[in-house]
């Protein structure tokens, strides 16, 4: 709440990231917002106020959590909303997997090492539009390690199917579902059977992020309508200059 307060305190007066956000996400949100045109699945449907015209595939998803915030709320409102749900979710995310597969709270200080560290992760500037794509990373992996270790719950299942529509494919969740494909992987070979409920979760997490990021997946496998991307001029990169700003952006970003 203390991480928070800036939102309540200052209002639209709050320091907020511009690059890639205050001058992208934030605007593109609302425009798919009021166009009428959010929930379309026609492949070939272009948001007329943008760039003279973009496919929804070169935009957020209408599927998407974020993209409801700002059709309920005034832009504000759905920025902070969005950034209190995803700490929220960070907290809670980190707290459950801690305290039952990473540390166990059997004494009292080891109850407030995982209490500081889930504040601690909650607490990481996390992407705003990204949504769970980061935040949400424990808490998905505390519902598959249940349902691993054969403790599942439908909430886990819930947790599982809320992912997709609170998460962007290009960012986070084509990586992990292949990392979690592999979990899967070790698993079979560790006890020679396989766990259909793990593999059942996996594949409504993969469905769903096919559901939820449609127009994307059309163009890629289907398409041949050049992307906006395309025209962005690609420089390269010395190998020494792009590691030592890998590590700086991994200290200081």
């Amino acid at each position: 709440v203390l991480f928070w307060s800036p939102y309540l305190i200052l209002g639209p007066d709050t320091h907020v990231k511009i690059f890639d956000n205050l001058d992208c996400h934030i605007p593109q949100s609302k425009i798919l917002a009021e166009s009428g045109k959010a929930f379309s699945l026609n492949p070939e449907t272009k948001l007329d106020q943008m760039l003279n015209g973009v496919r929804l595939s070169g935009v957020d998803s209408g599927f998407n959590v974020l993209t409801w915030l700002f059709m309920i709320f005034p832009p504000f409102l759905a920025y902070a909303f969005n950034e209190l749900i995803i700490r929220l979710a960070a907290f809670f995310g980190m707290f459950l997997l801690l305290r039952d597969y990473v540390v166990k709270p059997e004494k009292k200080e080891q109850f407030w090492i995982i209490v500081g560290a889930a504040i601690g992760f909650a607490c990481i500037p996390f992407y705003p539009a990204g949504g769970l794509s980061i935040a949400g990373l424990p808490l998905l992996l505390f519902a598959f390690y249940n349902i691993l270790n054969h403790k599942q719950k439908y909430t886990d299942f819930i947790i599982i199917a809320v992912f997709p529509f609170y998460s962007k494919l290009a960012l986070a969740g084509l990586f992990i579902a292949v990392l979690l494909f592999v979990i899967f992987l070790m698993d079979f070979f560790k006890t020679k059977k396989i766990n259909w409920y793990y593999l059942g979760g996996l594949a409504l997490f993969s469905g769903l992020y096919t559901f939820t990021h449609f127009h994307l997946v059309y163009s890629l496998l289907f398409s041949d309508v050049a992307m906006f991307r395309d025209e962005i001029a690609i420089t390269g990169v010395a190998g020494a200059k792009a590691f030592k700003s890998s590590i700086r952006n991994f200290l200081f970003d």
